[in-house]
């Protein structure tokens, strides 16, 4: 999958692929986002989430207390839960940190490797396909992929 093999690009064919890959993992993939990017994404849709997340991603944003507010400010439909939950997330002063779209590309591509490994891949073809290190595949699932030692390795 030649989608997870790099930075995300700014175009259709890459969006429309990551929307595929969240509506066949959903639950993989809202549980590796970021807790904003996941509520938005569950209470909304994905591709508006990612819309939301090009907007104000990397930035703190006033939450209003009102629901129609927030709507008009993120310029999408907000219904009370995803308000309630928005304003649980905020600071003292009201605001919230919304994840940058690199966060949001990081995690997807967290999940995609996850899935990868439920699916049975082995340790050598998660290096090649994602560019990731074995400290990497260690860190991401303790005890799947444990590290060869000199008394591992059959000479």
């Amino acid at each position: 999958m030649k989608l997870f093999s790099g930075i995300l690009m700014d175009n259709q064919l890459f969006i429309d692929e990551l929307v595929e890959f969240y509506d066949n993992n959903k639950v993989t993939v809202l549980s590796c986002l970021p807790w904003l990017a996941g509520e938005i994404a569950d209470q909304t849709d994905f591709c508006q989430m990612l819309v939301i997340i090009n907007d104000f991603g990397g930035r703190k944003v006033y939450i209003p207390k009102k629901p129609c507010r927030l709507a008009s400010k993120l310029d999408i439909p907000v219904n009370d839960l995803l308000h309630r939950k928005m304003r649980q997330g905020c600071d003292d002063r009201g605001f919230v940190e919304f994840p940058s779209l690199w966060g949001i590309y990081v995690a997807a591509r967290r999940a995609a490797m996850l899935t990868s490994i439920n699916e049975g891949c082995s340790k050598i073809e998660l290096i090649e396909r994602y560019g990731a290190t074995e400290r990497g595949l260690r860190n991401l699932t303790p005890g799947t992929y444990k590290a060869q030692t000199s008394e591992s390795i059959n000479i």
